[in-house]
């Protein structure tokens, strides 16, 4: 069974909210590994091998990461949305939505058979008849 809490999705929501301010620490430690990668003071092996690694590596995972927090960011805010325009109390579990879909099944169904017994009295009744045959 399908249980809906928008309680605890939004809990889960807000959990996100950090990634925004983990993104400007990232940010801060990509551009740290810039500038140390394209530092021209620090020669030699040792140096070069560290700044190397800081461009080849170390940069592209700081990258992906605050790329995938964008990503997270992005798509927490489509479920924020979604959830502020969800108009039922919660928690809503699988079978209140099948009991209210049921509902409103039959009601159109009531309503419709009203609709026909209507226009089975209107075109029976003498009186309507006549208007109908004024109207063709």
């Amino acid at each position: 069974m399908v249980r809906i809490d928008i309680n605890e999705i939004n809990r889960m929501l807000d959990a996100g909210n950090q990634l925004a301010s983990e993104n400007d620490e990232l940010q801060r430690e990509l551009s740290y590994l810039r500038s140390f990668s394209e530092e021209s003071q620090l020669t030699g092996q040792a140096w070069g091998g560290a700044k190397s690694v800081s461009a080849d590596a170390y940069i592209p995972l700081v990258q992906g990461k605050i790329a995938y927090n964008e990503a997270v960011i992005s798509g927490n805010k489509k479920v924020r949305r979604a959830v502020e325009a969800f108009r039922y109390g919660t928690p809503l579990d699988e079978q209140d939505l099948v009991n209210t879909l049921n509902g409103y099944s039959q009601s159109r169904n009531d309503y419709q058979e009203m609709i026909r017994e209507i226009n089975y009295n209107e075109m029976t009744d003498p009186l309507m008849s006549s208007y109908y045959e004024n109207l063709r």
